[in-house]
């Protein structure tokens, strides 16, 4: 596999070049996975839709002729990228509410059962 080709199937060029010498080079690479979406009621295997995830970041040694020798997933000793979002998180309000809707009319039930 060559740098060029690591590219192509990431869909990106290198973010950062992290280290060059004489025998090889390390970039870093910063792209997005995809995530599965699914309603918490309705959770299958396969069910959902595909949304944005995190970004990933992936170290890339290659060789002086630009052929890869190491893949390498790295975590907290790249550079982190954050991505603040203030979105309502979908999941947790149905999750919520599908819990306490129910206890609440249980609740007014006993109460009006009881007189």
């Amino acid at each position: 596999m060559t740098k060029d080709s690591v590219d192509k199937a990431l869909g990106v060029k290198p973010y950062l070049l992290k280290s060059k010498e004489d025998s090889e080079s390390v970039y870093l690479y910063k792209y997005r996975v995809t995530d599965r979406a699914t309603v918490p009621l309705f959770l299958g295997a396969t069910n959902g839709k595909s949304i944005r995830g995190k970004y990933v970041n992936l170290l890339v040694t290659c060789d002086q002729d630009n052929k890869v020798t190491k893949l390498e997933s790295c975590g907290s000793d790249c550079d982190e990228t954050v991505v603040e979002t203030n979105k309502i998180d979908f999941n947790k309000v149905l999750t919520f509410f599908s819990v306490t809707v129910p206890l609440a009319l249980v609740a007014v039930g006993v109460i009006l059962g009881v007189k």
